[in-house]
């Protein structure tokens, strides 16, 4: 037994617990019944969607859609329920039930795909916590007071800046500190060597984090990393001179290539946002499987995404021509059948003029000779009225088409009326 048969089951147990007349425990059946089904559906969706990355655009634009069908599908619950309760104590309580039961099935859906559908923003603020929480330790050590926003807000180089600086002043206050307790020390001189070498040190650590900024390396947690590159804090102080500097030549090697890397995928996922804009635009609809429809033409997401650019234009140009011939033969045959009904009718108008000045008992008698010879011609005219009542219409799915179908059939029964009271005077 499946999730949607479960859940239905539990409807009709509901239903038949309830005490309701059996009409009314129907009418509950046939408004609720679909929901399930659609709750049941889009649960087995939202399980098989998987966002991992912030370059799965398609993923969560599909999410976003599913959320905003899903949120739509249980407003609609809340609007039936709420028109339903006013019947009765007893159905109301039977009504919030299915509700209850519903909204538990749809809120953890829709709050799934929203989080998938807002995965990138979920990202960045998850992003923005840790290096908060990350300076804030790497503050910690100073005695620093400083406003956790602030921080958080810093530029990377910002605060590599400030870091450098905080450390830099608690480690001359640790060092004088140091050479104050140190006053067994008779030999200055011996003193100021030391701090000398600390300051050196010191100034050549700086450097190379200098260094470092300047090719893009941020600070995390005990060391410096750029892309996939990594230098501990232990090796900036420690390494010589050429190992440093060969470290250098290294790092910018792999860090152009992984920046190109970077900006290729960039441009991939604004190739193919752009893309699906176009398609959309042309009033395409995702089916949630892997194609964008509107009637007969089909884009799939492979061709999207893999095509090359002339391919994928010359294949957007030739159904936006075809869409757009289709509506100029659809404009062309309107404006036609309307000239031709206008015809119809100045012929209609000059013929009853004719009648009308037909005075002498002569021409009367002619008139009635010309009737009895047509007699044939009316029979076919009649014919004709009756084949046009009787055409069967073709079903149309679009709005659009619709409307343009209701007209004809307007049109058309205008004929056939205009038909029938011509051909009596034949």
């Amino acid at each position: 037994m499946n999730e949607t048969t479960t859940e239905s089951t539990k409807l009709a147990v509901i239903v038949k617990e309830s005490g309701l007349e059996q009409s009314k425990g129907q009418i509950l059946l046939e408004k609720f019944t679909n929901f399930f089904e659609i709750a049941a559906d889009w649960e087995r969706k939202a399980k098989e969607l998987v966002i991992t990355e912030v370059t799965q655009v398609v993923e969560m634009k599909r999410a976003e859609e599913g959320m905003k069908f899903l949120k739509s599908k249980r407003i609609e619950v809340e609007k039936t329920r709420k028109t339903l309760k006013e019947a009765s104590l007893k159905e109301s309580q039977t009504i919030d039930s299915i509700a209850r039961i519903l909204k538990n099935l749809i809120e953890p859906v829709e709050a799934d795909l929203e989080k998938k559908a807002n995965f990138e923003k979920y990202k960045i603020a998850e992003e923005r916590e840790k290096k908060e929480k990350q300076r804030m330790i790497l503050l910690e050590p100073y005695d620093v007071t400083i406003d956790k926003n602030i921080v958080a807000n810093m530029a990377d180089e910002m605060f590599d800046v400030y870091l450098k600086g905080v450390k830099q002043t608690y480690e001359e206050k640790k060092a004088l500190k140091q050479v104050e307790e140190q006053k067994s020390i008779k030999d200055d001189e011996e003193l100021q060597v030391i701090l000398q070498k600390e300051r050196e040190k010191n100034e050549l650590k700086i450097r190379r984090i200098n260094e470092l900024s300047s090719l893009g390396f941020v600070f995390d947690s005990d060391s410096y990393k750029c892309y996939s590159n990594v230098i501990f804090i232990r090796q900036i102080e420690e390494e010589n001179d050429h190992q440093f500097a060969e470290f250098l030549v290294q790092s910018k090697s792999v860090i152009e290539t992984e920046k190109a890397a970077e900006e290729k995928l960039k441009k991939e996922k604004e190739k193919l946002s752009e893309r699906i804009n176009k398609v959309v635009a042309l009033g395409f609809k995702f089916d949630f499987k892997e194609n964008y429809t509107k009637e007969d033409f089909n884009v799939t997401i492979n061709e999207i995404k893999c095509d090359t650019d002339e391919v994928f234009n010359r294949k957007i140009e030739k159904i936006s021509n075809e869409i757009t011939e289709r509506e100029k033969i659809s404009e062309q045959q309107e404006i036609k059948f309307r000239e031709d009904f206008k015809k119809l009718e100045e012929q209609k108008n000059i013929l009853q003029l004719k009648v009308e000045k037909v005075e002498t008992v002569e021409i009367k008698k002619k008139l009635s000779d010309t009737v009895k010879k047509t007699a044939p011609d009316k029979t076919k005219l009649m014919e004709l009225s009756k084949a046009i009542d009787s055409i069967e219409f073709p079903v149309i799915k679009t709005e659009e088409a619709n409307m343009i179908l209701n007209d004809v059939k307007v049109q058309l029964s205008k004929i056939s009326s205009y038909i029938k009271t011509s051909s009596e005077t034949l």
